[in-house]
């Protein structure tokens, strides 16, 4: 994986970009101020793939970590690779958003987050089954 499996991370689910998105256009308290989307408590990603591991059914996973040379190489010839060294950072180390001001003003929270992993597991399950 990038970064350090065991960094503190904030995952925003993809329907609470949209929803977010979505209140802060009709709402003119939204104008002229940045706004971080509501998220759930951090967690790392090997927390996050052990969570939905348990769930799938395929247990503990097994991470190694690809340093950064390798990715900044490998970017050499690989396009996606290239952008990831943009966003690094944010696996790095912790990176931990507070939208405490976002839900206060706008009365958004995040997608309850065992039901995100239990849908993340139910898909890579399916996708597992399908490819056989």
């Amino acid at each position: 994986m990038f970064g350090d499996p065991d960094a503190a991370h904030s995952w925003t689910a993809v329907d609470d970009i949209a929803a977010t998105l979505d209140v802060l256009g009709r709402d003119e308290r939204a104008w002229g101020s940045p706004w971080i989307v509501p998220s759930n408590p951090p967690a790392s990603v090997r927390e996050v793939l052990t969570a939905i591991g348990e769930r799938a059914g395929t247990g503990e996973p097994t991470l190694r970590r690809m340093p950064r040379w390798a990715v900044s190489s490998l970017g050499l010839v690989v396009p996606i690779l290239r952008e990831l060294a943009g966003v690094m950072y944010q696996f790095e180390r912790p990176f931990v958003v507070d939208a405490a001001e976002t839900t206060a003003t706008f009365g958004l929270t995040p997608t309850n987050w065992d039901g995100l992993l239990d849908a993340t597991a139910r898909a890579w399950r399916e996708r597992a089954i399908g490819t056989r």
